[in-house]
Order: structure tokens, then C-alpha cells, then sequence
């Protein structure tokens, strides 16, 4: 334990001191303390802290297993004691990254660590259940469900995950989450089949940028409305629609709106706010010419200018 605090028995005991701590170890990837620091204290704060706690016991699971194997120089693999990925899977996920690397113009910067849960823990509720990522500091993580190995589903997920690191590193935690997710859904390859449709009809709302990003935050536990899968399909299609824009590869000309957030020197951030732009704004305007809002109605299938429906 890095802390002072952590060396205090007496500190321990406080909840809110425990928990800070636990999510600090978390954020570094430090599994096994976290697991230690949060274990006593799972249902403090009415249970509001449960679902993290679901995330740090699966990976905890993973981690204790000791087994991992690395794929290239900087990709790591780990998995639970009970699964034994196959060599070809293994191999899918350096392909994954050159993959989303090569269509995107990503030279990635930081390691990354593939974690593996076991797939008993894929049950409704756990936490983003498909997958996730986070930052670690010093690498990224992708957390998947186990149970993919040996379906298309892994390599989609792969894609999508490794997207949203490539997201982290190249715009700097700057880019909002409707855009983030319209990334990783072109790198997944994502289907928009029908989707298209229900926003053409009117059946499906089409949300303002504020809004899309908001409906994100929806409760995916109980989503009877499908908040949560139209705010995707939403995102997936203007991504699609930039994706065929400019006279370069589109995924390129994705990759360099992303680059955009954070080439900015103090005095233009500054004239940007002024001016009321935000940052996906700015980085959209500079790569395709045209506004935040003004990509959105030209992206609304009902404007009758979307980009056609993917496979």
C-alpha cells in the first residue's frame, strides 16, 4: 500500500477511506489489494458501490489464476483458471489491434492487457456484461466475457474494446461518448440493419449530440424503452455516414478528427470556447468542414442523406 493511510488499521475500518483507496489500486490495475480493501466493505454506502465490486471480484478471479501468455511485445493476455483459450485466439487479438491500427492511421503508444473472465460471471447482472475498457495508467484493459472465445462475437468485441483505447490515447479523454462509440462500432463493423429504418420512420427518436450522449448513461439493466440500443445504433450511423466522407479512407479521416481534440495550442482553446465550440466540434469541423449539429441532421436517415444500411 502506497498510502498512509493504508498502513492505518484504524483508517481501514472507515468505508470511504477503504473504498478511495480500493478504487486508486483499481485504477493502477493493483487487482489483488483492491479485492483486499474493498472485500469488507461490499454493502457500504446502501450497496451503491456493488456493481464495482463485481468488476474488481471478476477480474480478481482472473488475476489469482496466474495464467496469461503474451501475444507481441506489448499485448498481454490473462484468463480464469477454468478456460483455456486456443492458440487462435491468442493470435486474434494481435490481429485485432493491427486490425483497428492500420484502418484507423493508430500507432499505439501504450501496452494493453486482455482480461479473460470466467463465464459463469456472464449473467445479467453483471456490469457491462460484453465487455469494457478502461485506462490503467500505464496500459489499457479490455475486459471480456470468457464464454466468446471460439465465436465471431470475440473478434467484434476485440475490435470495439481496442477502438476505445485507441479513442483514450488519441484524443485524450476529450471525445464524448456518442463519438467514442461511433468509432468502435465502425471498427467492430458493426450492423445497422433495421436501425435505419426506425429512425426513418420516426419509430426510434433522433437525439441532439447533448441528448445522444445522456441516453448513453441509461440504465441498461432495466431498459424497456431501448434507450440504451438506440443510442448506439445512433452513433454507429453517423460514424458510418463520416466514415464515407473525404477524400482519404474514411476510417482514416476518423482517425484524424480524433487526433484533432488535442492539437490545439492554450490561445485557440481558449478562442474556441469563447466562440461556444465544443471540442468535438472543433475536431469535426477541422477534418470535415461542418459543425457538430450540422453532422447530425445530415446524418438523420429521415433527412434522406444517412449513408446507406450496413450489412
Amino acid at each position: 500500500m502506497t498510502s498512509r493511510e493504508a498502513d492505518n488499521p484504524q483508517a481501514i475500518q472507515d468505508s470511504a477511506v477503504a473504498w478511495r483507496l480500493a478504487v486508486e489500486a483499481y485504477q493502477r490495475d493493483d487487482i489483488l489489494l483492491a479485492y483486499d480493501l474493498a472485500r469488507p466493505h461490499v454493502g457500504a454506502h446502501g450497496g451503491q458501490m456493488l456493481n464495482f465490486w463485481h468488476s474488481i471480484e471478476a477480474e480478481w478471479r482472473t488475476r489469482m489464476a496466474l495464467r496469461m501468455a503474451s501475444v507481441a511485445a506489448d499485448i498481454t493476455v490473462e484468463w480464469p483458471a477454468d478456460l483455456e483459450p486456443d492458440p487462435v485466439d491468442l493470435e486474434q487479438v494481435r490481429e485485432a489491434r493491427e486490425d483497428v491500427a492500420e484502418r484507423f492511421g493508430w500507432q499505439p503508444s501504450a501496452p494493453l492487457t486482455i482480461c479473460l473472465l470466467d463465464p459463469r460471471l456472464d449473467v445479467r447482472w453483471f456490469p457491462y456484461r460484453g465487455g469494457y475498457y478502461t485506462n490503467r495508467g500505464s496500459h489499457h484493459k479490455i475486459v471480456l466475457p470468457g464464454g466468446l472465445l471460439g465465436y465471431d462475437d470475440f473478434g467484434r468485441a476485440l475490435s470495439h474494446e481496442i477502438a476505445h483505447s485507441m479513442v483514450e490515447e488519441r484524443a485524450g479523454g476529450l471525445c464524448p461518448i456518442w463519438l467514442n462509440e461511433a468509432v468502435a462500432q465502425v471498427a467492430d463493423r458493426t450492423s445497422t440493419r433495421g436501425a435505419r429504418r426506425r429512425f426513418q420512420s420516426h419509430l426510434w427518436s433522433w437525439l441532439e449530440p447533448r441528448e445522444l450522449d445522456q441516453a448513453f448513461g441509461a440504465n441498461r439493466l432495466d431498459d424497456p424503452g431501448q434507450r440504451v440500443l438506440r443510442a448506439y445504433m445512433q452513433a454507429c450511423l453517423i460514424g458510418q455516414w463520416l466514415a464515407r466522407r473525404g477524400p482519404n479512407p474514411g476510417e482514416r479521416q476518423l482517425g484524424a478528427t480524433l487526433d484533432a481534440f488535442t492539437d490545439n495550442g492554450l490561445w485557440k482553446d481558449l478562442w474556441l470556447r469563447i466562440r461556444g465550440y465544443t471540442a468535438a466540434d472543433e475536431a469535426i469541423r477541422q477534418v470535415f468542414g461542418l459543425g457538430e449539429d450540422e453532422l447530425f441532421r445530415l446524418a438523420q436517415p429521415a433527412g434522406g442523406t444517412s449513408a446507406e444500411d450496413e450489412g
